[in-house]
């Protein structure tokens, strides 16, 4: 989505940082590559995968309610922000 936003913006004659600010969600390998390079949050997808079924299967066996999961979050720094 913000790879989008981006590609917009600057289409629209937005100059980003300078006029606004921008960060993605999920560091995707496309962050990389555009320009400028797309600062991001960046999350551990493997551990939120078995968060979620560990999640699943807890709501399966005892029919209660969901339960919050908090996992850590670093921010990716690059020239977007």
């Amino acid at each position: 989505m913000a790879v989008g936003v981006l590609r917009e913006l600057l289409t629209h004659g937005v100059s980003v940082p300078d006029d606004i600010a921008l960060v993605g969600f999920d560091d995707i390998a496309m962050c990389e590559v555009v320009t400028p390079r797309l600062t991001s949050v960046r999350i551990d997808r493997d551990q939120l995968g078995q968060r979620a079924v560990e999640a699943l299967m807890n709501l399966l066996d005892s029919g209660g309610t969901p339960s919050t999961q908090l996992l850590p979050v670093y921010l990716v720094p690059r020239e977007t922000s």
